[in-house]
């Protein structure tokens, strides 16, 4: 404005002219520099694409490392949420697959506490031609941190809730070629093979679909030192035999 009144001298106009391109060239290049300082604080940050906690360190502060080296700098184990694999029979897929939002329970490998409820997450496409069972997953938020990477723990399926059925201890069900049985005492007091169809585990209990009635008595100890026909006593758990 004031040069267009000609209230200034064109020296000094010009003057401020070259003054406001100098300063203007010196912003473009600190520009150019925070840029470039940017760009080269990105190349010495390691960013993970998960949240979770670092293993070991396997490189000290000073170590040249490359993108390409074999190694790493640390391990990354990821807690929330975490997975939890587990193997479960073949007989099994089918009911697995039947269900749209299965429960996975999951308690400490030693003393049993409980620790949280997940959900079953994948089943595998085929079946362990080796051990007969399907790989499962079960995924937990694990809020309270109660799992840490690697560890083992116990997993229970619910897959439905039974009412009034046959339950006996694990140990009574022994395998044969023929399929698993029990031993029965008779109202003789001698053992007797009967042959069952075995469902559902819950703790040291398995359900007996068929083959045995409620109140009948099996053999849970000695099956090996008797077989069909045997004289057996009855004892109650912790005390003295019963005839």
């Amino acid at each position: 404005t004031l040069a267009r009144a000609d209230s200034v001298p064109t020296q000094t106009l010009d003057a401020a002219r070259a003054q406001k391109a100098q300063l203007g060239a010196a912003l473009s290049a600190d520009d150019a520099q925070i840029e470039s300082a940017s760009i080269q604080l990105g190349f010495a940050t390691i960013r993970a694409p998960v949240s979770g906690i670092a293993g070991a360190l396997q490189v000290d502060q000073g170590n040249l490392v490359h993108a390409s080296d074999p190694g790493f700098l640390s391990t990354l184990a990821q807690i929330h949420p975490v997975q939890l694999e587990f193997s479960l029979p073949q007989s099994l897929v089918q009911a697995l697959r039947q269900k749209h939002a299965i429960d996975v329970d999951a308690f400490e490998e030693e003393g049993g506490r409980f620790l949280e409820r997940g959900k079953l997450t994948m089943i595998d496409n085929q079946i362990d031609a080796a051990t007969g069972t399907v790989l499962c997953k079960a995924t937990f938020v694990n809020g309270d941190e109660k799992f840490w990477p690697g560890e083992f723990v116990s997993a229970r399926v619910h897959l439905a809730d039974l009412h009034r059925v046959v339950v006996v201890p694990s140990k009574a069900v022994q395998p044969s070629d023929s399929g698993p049985f029990v031993y029965v005492v008779t109202s003789k007091g001698r053992a007797a093979v009967r042959r069952v169809e075995t469902g559902a585990a819950e703790g040291n209990d398995t359900e007996i679909r068929t083959g045995l009635e409620e109140g009948e008595i099996v053999v849970t100890e000695g099956q090996f030192r008797i077989e069909q026909g045997t004289k057996v006593s009855a004892r109650i758990p912790g005390g003295n035999a019963r005839r």
